[in-house]
C-alpha cells in the first residue's frame, strides 16, 4: 500500500531500506549515548575498575531499539499499517525500557558524579514525589492506564492524525515502561526493593492488560483509526501475542537472576562453613603434612592422611583422653 508521503509499499525490501530521521530524536539518542559513554570512562578513571560491560550493552541496546522503533521502516509505516503501529508500541513500552533500566544509568551517575552531585542525586531519587512515582503499584497503574487509554479510546484517532500528539505518545510509552520495569530490572538507589517472587508477581499481574487490549482489538467489527478491520485484527494479535511473549520472557529472566542469586549465596555460605570446618580441624589435630612433606590446607573429604588424623582425635575423645 503506498504511503501518504509517497513511500513505496511495505515489503521485505522496503522494510530494510526505508528510514525516516528526526533531528530531535537523533540528537536525544546521541546525547544519551555520549553521556552514558562518558560516565563509563569516568568510572574507570575514578574507581580503577571498569563498569560492567553487560550494563553498557543493555543501555546501548535500549537506545538502538528506540532508534529502530521511531526511525526505521517501523517509524515510516506505522501510520499506514496498524499492526506496524502495534509493533512500535511494544518496542517503546516494553523492550526499550527494560534494556535502558538494566543499564542502571542512575547508579552510573552516582559512581561518576562529584560528592555534591552524588548527594543531590541520591536525595532526589529517594524524595517523596519520586518514591510515589516509582512505587511498584503506581508504576503498574501508569502502565495499565497508558496501554488502555492509548489503544481502546478515541485518543488513538488523535494520535494517528497529529504528529505532535504521536511524539508525545512515544515519550509516554518510554516513561511508563521505564517506571514499570525499574523495580524489576533496575536495582537503582530508589526506596523500593522487590524480592524475586514479588518481581514475578508484578509481571504476572500486569500481563492480562496486553491480553485484554489485544483481544478487544481483534473483536473490532468496523473500521477505526483510519485502518481496515483486518489490519486492526492483525494489530490486536500483535499486542496479545507479542505483549504476552515479552512479559513471559521478562519472567524467565527474573527466574534466571533468582536462580543465580541463590547459587551465589549458597556458594558463599558453603565457603564460610568449609572455612570454619577446616579451622576447627587444624585447631584440634594440628597441621598435617602432605605426602610431599609440605603442609597444605585441610581437605577431609579427599586426603586420607588428614582424615586419619581427624579419626585419631575422635578416638582419643572416645577413650576419655584430651587432645
Amino acid at each position: 500500500m503506498p504511503g501518504m508521503s509517497g513511500r513505496p509499499p511495505l515489503s521485505w525490501s522496503t522494510g530494510f531500506s526505508q528510514w525516516t530521521f528526526s533531528a530531535a530524536v537523533t540528537a536525544a539518542l546521541l546525547l544519551a549515548a555520549a553521556l552514558y559513554g562518558w560516565g563509563v570512562l569516568r568510572s574507570v578513571r575514578r574507581r580503577g575498575r571498569s563498569w560492567p560491560a553487560m550494563r553498557t550493552a543493555a543501555f546501548a541496546g535500549g537506545l538502538v531499539v528506540v532508534a529502530l522503533a521511531t526511525q526505521s521502516s517501523i517509524g515510516v509505516y506505522e501510520h499506514h499499517w496498524f499492526w506496524v503501529h502495534m509493533i512500535q508500541h511494544l518496542m517503546l513500552i516494553m523492550l526499550a525500557p527494560a534494556l535502558l533500566v538494566t543499564g542502571r544509568p542512575w547508579m552510573l551517575l552516582l559512581h561518576t558524579g562529584s560528592p555534591r552531585v552524588h548527594r543531590a542525586t541520591k536525595r532526589a531519587l529517594r524524595s517523596a514525589p519520586v518514591a510515589l512515582l516509582t512505587h511498584p503499584a503506581t508504576a503498574a497503574v501508569i502502565y495499565t492506564v497508558t496501554v488502555l487509554i492509548t489503544h481502546l479510546t478515541g485518543f488513538m484517532d488523535t494520535l494517528m492524525s497529529s504528529p505532535a500528539a504521536h511524539t508525545g505518545e512515544e515519550l509516554l510509552y518510554l516513561v511508563a515502561g521505564y517506571l514499570y520495569f525499574l523495580p524489576v530490572f533496575g536495582d537503582e538507589p530508589i526506596r523500593w526493593r522487590l524480592s524475586h517472587p514479588m518481581k514475578i508477581a508484578l509481571l504476572v499481574v500486569s500481563m492480562p492488560v496486553d491480553t485484554f487490549t489485544g483481544v478487544i482489538l481483534m473483536q473490532t467489527s468496523a473500521p477505526k483509526f483510519g485502518m481496515s478491520v483486518s489490519d486492526i485484527h492483525n494489530g490486536g494479535a500483535v499486542m496479545w501475542i507479542g505483549g504476552d511473549f515479552l512479559m513471559f520472557l521478562a519472567i524467565l529472566v527474573v527466574f534466571a537472576f533468582w536462580a543465580r542469586h541463590d547459587t551465589v549465596r549458597g556458594a558463599a555460605k558453603r565457603g564460610w562453613l568449609e572455612a570454619a570446618r577446616a579451622s576447627a580441624f587444624t585447631e584440634r589435630t594440628g597441621p598435617v603434612p602432605a605426602e610431599s612433606g609440605r603442609v597444605k590446607p585441610p581437605d577431609l573429604d579427599n586426603d586420607d592422611r588428614q582424615l586419619d588424623a581427624y579419626n585419631s582425635w575422635l578416638a582419643k575423645i572416645n577413650n576419655g583422653q584430651k587432645s
